[in-house]
């Protein structure tokens, strides 16, 4: 309307133009008695013809805009074409080469920034003990001043916590893995607290997300708080997710370890487990979940768009055998770690412009 306005003003010219604005400003009706009594009739008559016709201005005004809100706002969101995204991804046994059982878990782990960063945000944390393996994965949000800061701090003390229960003969099972895994998340949470206080400096500016797969001779169990994937291979040689994503109402929303208190861990501490044995198991931020895991498939009758969550069979057995073999060549655990380093930071076009930080783990054993 203002446009129009403007327009109007422009053509008439700057003299009428005052009267003009003087009558669109002004809500009552044209009277001798509004202007002074020496005023030319002639002008009020001109007066009075220009509110006439912009009254009729503002009611065209008011219907073109009217029109265009209704056209930009259409009363249905755009429909999907759901002939564009793969089937639901076929979940079947995979062939995962046997490893002598003495060389316990074999594994990958690196974490790498994401195209053109400046500083990782990402962080890891890796124990292994006989049959025990634990991964864990912190994703600093990008948006929080020390997530580094938060997430490096969060990766080690995870894996301490968890390798402390592990330590003191505490025999994890799927009867108390919600217990003690909601306990050691919390101290977590307290101590992340305590840093940030150390620091004088604010909690919620150490914002990360937390992943957490351990694995036993006949156990295998998650806990997340926030985003990222995880996942292991059943006792039918399946790849399987072994936690569902948490994801805010806004895209790329999820919650964070600066935010975990004990009033709201049911909430946002999320527990998986089962009783049986694995072996593989896999963990890694949503950096590099792209080119390993189906994301945005049809669902299972084919008539919707979902995440399926599913691991990719292919990525995951061709990686897995790749590191039988790597280590039954006794390939130093230091060259892994950086052919590893080497192929999450450009293995792939995808993985080369990644945006984001990229982090993955993985074990395998006998």
């Amino acid at each position: 309307m203002d446009r129009i306005l403007d327009y109007v003003l422009w053509a008439i010219g700057p003299l009428t133009a005052i009267v003009v604005w003087w009558v669109w400003r002004d809500d009552e009706p044209v009277s001798e008695n509004s202007m002074n009594s020496n005023s030319d009739p002639k002008l009020l008559a001109e007066i009075q013809r220009l509110k006439t016709e912009l009254a009729a201005i503002r009611q065209q005004v008011g219907n073109t805009a009217s029109q265009k809100t209704a056209q930009s706002t259409p009363s249905t969101k755009p429909v999907l074409d759901v002939s564009t995204v793969p089937d639901f991804p076929k979940i079947e046994p995979s062939v995962v080469a046997p490893q002598d059982s003495a060389l316990g878990w074999a594994h990958l782990k690196a974490s790498v920034k994401g195209y053109n960063k400046s500083e990782l945000q990402d962080a890891h944390g890796f124990h292994t003990s006989g049959a025990t393996v634990l991964l864990v994965v912190c994703d600093g949000a990008g948006s929080k001043k020390h997530s580094k800061a938060g997430a490096d701090h969060c990766a080690a003390a995870l894996v301490s916590e968890f390798s402390k229960r592990l330590s003191g003969g505490v025999r994890l099972s799927a009867q108390n893995w919600k217990t003690e895994a909601h306990e050691a998340f919390l101290d977590v949470a307290k101590s992340l607290e305590v840093l940030s206080q150390t620091h004088a400096l604010q909690l919620v500016d150490y914002g990360c997300t937390g992943i957490v797969v351990l694995a036993t001779e006949d156990f295998v169990g998650c806990a997340h708080v926030g985003d990222g994937r995880a996942g292991f291979l059943d006792d039918k040689s399946c790849w399987q997710s072994i936690l569902v994503p948490y994801k805010g109402a806004e895209a790329n929303a999820t919650v964070f370890m600066s935010m975990l208190n004990p009033g709201n861990a049911e909430q946002f501490i999320r527990t998986t487990c089962h009783q049986v044995r694995t072996r593989s198991v896999m963990a890694l931020s949503d950096g590099p979940e792209g080119v390993c895991w189906h994301m945005s498939t049809k669902d299972r009758t084919g008539t919707k768009i979902e995440d399926p969550n599913v691991p990719s069979a292919n990525f995951f057995t061709k990686i897995a055998n790749q590191l039988v073999a790597a280590t039954t060549s006794k390939v130093p655990q230091s060259d892994l770690d950086k052919l590893w380093s080497d192929f999450l930071t450009g293995g792939n076009e995808q993985l080369l412009k990644e945006p984001d930080d990229k982090t993955l783990l993985i074990a395998v054993r006998g």
